[in-house]
């Protein structure tokens, strides 16, 4: 069985870290400088991280950051964000992280880990989400909602990536492209179960 947690344990945490490390460093071998196996940055402290487990095993992470949380100005400019255009930036976040164990590419896994990350974030208050996508995952990407939002830039460890926005409420745009997200915003604006305020 498949489930979905969010989780602020520090050993959980450190699976989802050794988890990137296995991942990035010894499948893909991304030059990231890591300590102990496992892959962290500054983004953590303030993260929500989310994780997917099969029985007891870990096969999946990712993380969102409030782009209010961050006061490395830089990761605002990567996405074309101007700190005066937005009114509410507790609703704007910056998913981040996504990674799969082998085992479990090749299936539905990760676009419904990705569903999953979207109604928590609408249950919870995010309206807006940034990302930056790999050339190969873009694809995908635009066809679950997010559109490129700012110029490529690269990575000094993962490369050439894609800066993506998507807007959470924006129904018209997810039915014309027949986003699966679709159904999930439905059903959540339907429970009226919503908290905060568009941006």
């Amino acid at each position: 069985m498949i489930r979905f947690e969010t989780t602020d344990c520090p050993e959980e945490r450190e699976q989802a870290y050794r988890l990137r490390y296995e991942v990035y460093v010894n499948e893909f071998g991304y030059p990231f400088q890591a300590e102990g196996q496992a892959i962290r940055d500054e983004m953590d402290q303030s993260a929500i991280h989310f994780l997917l487990k099969r029985g007891g095993s870990l096969i999946g992470a990712a993380r969102a950051n409030a782009i209010s949380a961050l006061t490395d100005f830089r990761i605002w400019e990567r996405y074309g964000i101007a700190k005066s255009q937005l009114r509410v930036p507790e609703s704007v976040g910056i998913a981040s992280r996504f990674i799969l164990a082998k085992c479990s590419r090749g299936g539905p896994h990760f676009c419904r880990f990705l569903q999953d990350i979207y109604v928590w974030g609408l249950h919870h208050g995010f309206r807006s989400t940034y990302l930056d996508a790999s050339p190969q995952l873009a694809p995908l990407y635009l066809r679950l909602g997010w559109a490129q939002c700012a110029p490529n830039y690269h990575d000094h460890a993962l490369g050439v990536r894609i800066p993506m926005h998507l807007d959470m409420l924006d129904e018209g745009h997810l039915a014309d492209i027949r986003s699966p997200l679709r159904k999930s915003l439905m059903q959540a604006l339907a429970t009226d179960c919503l908290l905060g305020n568009r941006i």
